[in-house]
Order: C-alpha cells, then sequence, then structure tokens
C-alpha cells in the first residue's frame, strides 16, 4: 500500500480540494461550538496538547514543565468549557512550551489546536485553505485581544507583553509557498487530522519535511487505511454515535503510519514515535450531560486505526540531499 498521489487540478485550493473545503466552509458557525458538529475535536484537544508539549520535551529537550504522562488517560470531557480546558480557571499559567518555540499548524481550521498551544507557551502560525475558518479564528483571537485590553492594570495577566494572544497570528497562505520561502523555518509543524484531507498526501508530506528545522518535529495525527480505522472512524464515529460528522472522511484517504515513516525519510525526517488513539465512553459525565462524553488514551501496543505520528528531522540532512521541491501550480499535473 503506497502513499496517496493524485493529480491536482483547477478543483484545488493551495492543494485542497474545493469539495473538502465546502465541508468546512458549512461549520464555519460551529468552530466554536463545544456540543456542535466538531465537538470531537474539542473533547480530543486536550490530548492533542499534552502529546504535543510531551513529545518536546522528550525529544528537544526544550520543554519548561513536565507534561502529562503516557500512563494516565488524557481526559477530554469539556463540560460546557471550550477546548477541553477551563481557561478562566487558571490554567492558562501552565507552561508546557517556550515562546522560542515556533511552531507551525497546518490546517488550522477555526483555531481551536493553534489556540491551545499559544496559551500554553508557544509561537504559533495557523495556516489553513479556508478563508471562512481562518475568519473565524482571526475573530476568535481579537475576542480575548479585546478582552485583555479592557483589562485593569492590576487584572492584566502576569505575562503582560508575552500574553498569549500577541504569540499567536493566523495567515491565508499555501504550506508548499512556506516551504519554499521559509524553508526550516518552524521548529514544531504540525498537521493534526489534516493529511487524509488532501489530494496529494506526498506532495503535502514533503512539504511538511521542508518547513521543518533541522532538529525540529513533525507531528500527524491522522487515520490508518485498514478495517479496523473504517469500522472505529466511519461506522463507529460517524454514524452511530455520531462523535464525528457523518461524510467527514473519506476511507480512500486514509494513510498507514509506514507508509508515512518510508515516504517522509526521503526528506531527512525519522520517526520517532508512534502513538495509537484509543477512545472509550466516560459513562458517568455522558450521563449527567445527556451526550456521549469520551477520554482518550494513547498506546503503543492497541492498534486502533488513529494514531499520533512523530518525526525529527535529521540535523545534518544536506539540502542536496533532498528529492526536488519545485511543487507544480495549482491546476498543472504531477506525473510519476
Amino acid at each position: 500500500m503506497k502513499l496517496t498521489r493524485r493529480f491536482l487540478s483547477t478543483d484545488t485550493v493551495f492543494g485542497i480540494s474545493t469539495a473538502e473545503i465546502a465541508k468546512f466552509r458549512s461549520l464555519r458557525d460551529h468552530w466554536w461550538d463545544p456540543d456542535g458538529p466538531l465537538r470531537s475535536l474539542h473533547l480530543f484537544n486536550l490530548t492533542r496538547i499534552s502529546y504535543i508539549a510531551e513529545a518536546v520535551r522528550q525529544f528537544k529537550r526544550d520543554s519548561q514543565a513536565t507534561s502529562t504522562t503516557n500512563s494516565e488517560p488524557h481526559t477530554s470531557n469539556t463540560n460546557g468549557k471550550t477546548s477541553g480546558w477551563n481557561w478562566k480557571g487558571g490554567d492558562e499559567k501552565m507552561i508546557l512550551l517556550r515562546r522560542e518555540n515556533r511552531v507551525l499548524d497546518v490546517g488550522c481550521g477555526g483555531g481551536i489546536l493553534s489556540e491551545g498551544l499559544a496559551r500554553v507557551g508557544a509561537t504559533v502560525l495557523g495556516i489553513d485553505a479556508c478563508a471562512e475558518s481562518l475568519e473565524v479564528a482571526n475573530a476568535h483571537l481579537e475576542e480575548w485581544q479585546r478582552e485583555e485590553e479592557d483589562k485593569g492594570e492590576d487584572e492584566k495577566n502576569e505575562e503582560g507583553e508575552g500574553h498569549w494572544t500577541k504569540r499567536l497570528s493566523y495567515k491565508s497562505v499555501s504550506l508548499f509557498d512556506l516551504a519554499q520561502e521559509h524553508r526550516g523555518g518552524y521548529d514544531v509543524v504540525i498537521a493534526s487530522e489534516v493529511i487524509e484531507h488532501v489530494e496529494d498526501a506526498r506532495r503535502f508530506l514533503q512539504a511538511l519535511c521542508e518547513v521543518t528545522a533541522p532538529g525540529g518535529l513533525l507531528i500527524l495525527t491522522t487515520i490508518d487505511k485498514s478495517l479496523r480505522a473504517a469500522f472505529g472512524q466511519l461506522l463507529l464515529a460517524e454514524h452511530l454515535t455520531g462523535i464525528v460528522n457523518p461524510g467527514t472522511h473519506d476511507w480512500r484517504k486514509f494513510v498507514p503510519p509506514a507508509d508515512l515513516t518510508a515516504y517522509a525519510a526521503r526528506f531527512g525526517m525519522q520517526n520517532v514515535d508512534l502513538r495509537y488513539i484509543f477512545t472509550y465512553p466516560d459513562l458517568f459525565p455522558s450521563l449527567a450531560s445527556g451526550k456521549l462524553q469520551v477520554n482518550f488514551k494513547l498506546t503503543r501496543s492497541f492498534d486502533t486505526g488513529h494514531y499520533f505520528w512523530t518525526g525529527l528531522k535529521n540535523e545534518n540532512f544536506a539540502e542536496e540531499q533532498q528529492p526536488s521541491s519545485e511543487y507544480p501550480n495549482e491546476g498543472e499535473k504531477e506525473t510519476n
């Protein structure tokens, strides 16, 4: 089974089909609704942030605090709060990443993950192919900026000029352009629940590798192309429980982790961690809320078909070793 490579056509924007973009355009009013059609991302967000902080601590050795251990469940019950954390309760002072960590969130959508990463210390740029999603992300960021500006001096966050809203920005730019203009420009590159939506997974993965700095991390979450994944992520998640909006995924675009590892190695990226995401119901909160609430546990031993993949960019990988990074323009076709 090989990593998917499809022909580009005029029906793509930044390598994403217009049909895929239309799906996310229709979600414009739901990005920050923890009980809406994107509820699964809100439930999953604390797990993502905890894992990313832990990966940086383990492989880059420059996290400022100890992150959640993998032996415990990554609980993400929102209880009506946004993104799995009650930010008003003081958790935003928990610093897991340094502001020197230049993080690129590819396919950031409405900013759920980007905002969480900025809150725990990182300097984050979020990019997306859907203009409407970026409008939502910017509007939500501006709300927090206004709230911070309206505070009295005594109430202002002790970070002052380092407040998380000053470390977060969004931009409408192609990943492929970014990879050419800022090659090796980001310490941590993240594509969470994204590669299974692109038209050319190989071209997309190449650009992700190229924009990652030598010694930097590339972190993906995606879905394996297996019967187990089809059952868990399509039948169960989309059609039986409804925790994922029906029609979100296309099994033909799912990516086996072995294919990611093999292709990324061509661009100096070594797979250093693979964790499967085990999702299980949280009974009592589910009964109390009347909606299915779930927890997440990361495991290396049980293949669930849904996984974190982390690569470490070889610091000694020479530019001349890389295959050509000349990407065809939108509308041009690639040939093998």
